[in-house]
Order: C-alpha cells, then structure tokens, then sequence
C-alpha cells in the first residue's frame, strides 16, 4: 500500500506544492501500543496499583516514548529534506504519534518516499564511537581547525588529532564510549558524580525539653559529561546523526553562607553551588567511518569541549555477536 494519502493544499496551483500524509507507526513504536485502558472508577489510595492503573501507566510510559521519536523524526526530515525546506510554513508537522503532514514540491514528495523506504528496508544496527576531551582554548585552530564543527575522513584521523591535542598535559580526556544503537532510538551516557551539599536548614522542636535541633536540607548538584546519540540511515549510504552533550563543573570549594535559623539565632552554614555548564547540540548527515568534531568554547574556564564522533553500520547478526561478546566480558 502507498505510504501516504494526498490531499491537495490550498495553493497547490500558485507555487507548485502538495500538502500530503505520511503514515509512520510503524517507525515511531505505535503500531506496538497496546489498546488504551479505561480506569472504570478504580482507585488504589493507599496500597499498591491496582492492575488497571498499572496496565495504563505501563501505556502511558510507552506513549512518551512513542512521541519522542515521532517528534525525532520529524526533526530529521526538516533537517535532511533535499530540496531543503525554505518556507518555515512547510516544516513538516506531527498529527498524531504515527502520522506526519508535509507540504512539498514534487522532488521533496519523491525524497520523503525514499526516505521512508530505507527506514523500513535498512534495520541494521549503528555503532557509535566518540571522544570528548577538554583542551586549553584555541588548541584545536592551534592545529589548523579553526571552524566550530569540521569533518575527517576517517576515524583513525580524528584519533590521531585527539592525541596530539593530549600532547598538551591541560589536556583531559573526558569520556571515550562506543555505543551499539538501533536506528530511531535513543542512547545516553553519563559520567561523573552526583555531589551532595546543604540548601538549606529547617527547626524542628523536639521533645522532651522543646529543643530547637537544625535539620538539613540535603540536594545533590551533577558534575560531569552527558551525551545523548539518535541516529538514522539516509539515501546514499549516509545516517543523518542528532547529537545533545553537555558537560558540568563545580566551583571548587563550594562557596558558603552563614544564616541564623530558630529562635535563638543559632548559626549555620549552607552551601551556594556554582557550576559551569556547557552544551552542545548538532545535526549532521555523516558518512559510515568518517568523523565530525563539534567544538565549544568554555569561558569561564578558559577551555574548549571538543567531541569527535564517528558511525558505522552494523549488521544484526554481527550486533547480536558483539552483545554476545560484551557480556561475557563482563562477567
């Protein structure tokens, strides 16, 4: 069956355009959504969830889910469409969960189909190799990169820069994962700490005596790297790569505050947390085995983000054989 419906737009005839309906449950999970759960007046105040609550927050779960690769996809083909898009009216807009809405000229009609065809024909697995270091400013141009965002031909050449900005002793490197994907889905990683400090105190009376005891407020601050990888194959032999990092650091020590608190002033200290963070985002159609470098500067320390990243494609016998691999290493 055709993946779409055609309804024409109202100015078809003035600019040559169709408004037309893809329909994508398939690629967004909700073809795999189960029946909606009517709750029937059930309640479960003070026990555990009745099956009926926990059957519709199960659903509930896989339906954000759902709509974050809806909204994913939609995303992907504003920024790969070929013809681009330039009419911001013509972005591609989500009806529902499973159902995308574009008006396009004929060439952008006929991308959307290939387009939909290798998401439905391509199923194989992506790896994904990064590294994040953090250099002194400028030591990326000092080697002759001087944009924000630049592509190698190859992985071992991105490598190879990374270790001669690591000749520099300032030099961290951050984090360095390979990651195994499957196209249209979401992976994270995320290194650090969480660090506990006192917000803030309470007084709390206690008996015997009517004793006035400071009770603290404990929060947590995150310091170090996340990322966030979503990818998809394109025509070509290309994937079309959407890219979130960011990275956290504290203000060590931790600046402080003297308060008095109760009603005999009594005198503490609360913590006052300054973290620096940087974020970065991209979108990038990437050849299988090149690498992109995103570079961000990180003022106030005076440092750069870099992030190199490369995809290959990995088939799904050779993906169930590296899962295989990966745990026995663990054990």
């Amino acid at each position: 069956p055709s993946p779409h419906l055609q309804e024409p737009s109202a100015d078809t005839s003035a600019v040559g355009t169709t408004t037309m309906v893809y329909y994508c449950l398939d690629l967004t999970g909700a073809a795999e959504l189960p029946p909606e759960v009517p709750l029937m007046g059930e309640a479960a105040l003070n026990g555990p969830p009745t099956p009926t609550q926990a059957a519709l927050e199960k659903r509930n779960k896989l339906l954000m889910e759902v709509r974050e690769r809806a909204h994913a996809l939609r995303d992907a083909v504003a920024a790969h469409m070929e013809p681009a898009i330039t009419d911001p009216t013509h972005n591609p807009a989500l009806l529902n969960e499973s159902t995308l809405l574009l008006t396009g000229t004929p060439d952008q009609h006929a991308w959307m189909n290939r387009f939909l065809e290798v998401q439905r024909t391509n199923l194989d697995w992506i790896q994904v190799k990064m590294l994040a270091l953090s250099t002194p400013a400028a030591s990326l141009a000092g080697l002759g990169y001087k944009e924000s965002k630049f592509v190698v031909p190859t992985w071992d050449g991105a490598r190879k820069i990374a270790e001669r900005l690591q000749e520099d002793p300032e030099t961290r490197l951050t984090i360095a994962p390979t990651l195994l994907i499957q196209p249209r889905r979401n992976a994270k990683v995320s290194t650090g700490e969480e660090i506990p400090y006192i917000k803030d105190y309470t007084v709390v009376t206690v008996q015997p005596g009517n004793h006035e005891v400071a009770d603290p407020l404990i929060e947590t601050v995150h310091e170090g790297i996340e990322v966030e990888v979503w990818a998809l194959p394109l025509a070509g032999e290309r994937y079309g790569l959407n890219l979130r990092f960011s990275s956290s650091s504290l203000e060590r020590p931790i600046p402080t505050e003297t308060r008095r608190i109760g009603s005999e002033g009594a005198e503490v200290q609360v913590a006052l947390p300054a973290v620096t963070r940087t974020d970065m985002e991209m979108r990038v159609a990437l050849e299988p085995g090149s690498a992109v470098f995103l570079v961000t500067p990180n003022l106030p320390r005076g440092e750069d983000q870099v992030l190199a990243l490369s995809l290959e494609r990995v088939t799904q016998e050779q993906a169930l054989q590296m899962g295989a691999a990966a745990g026995q290493d663990k054990r």
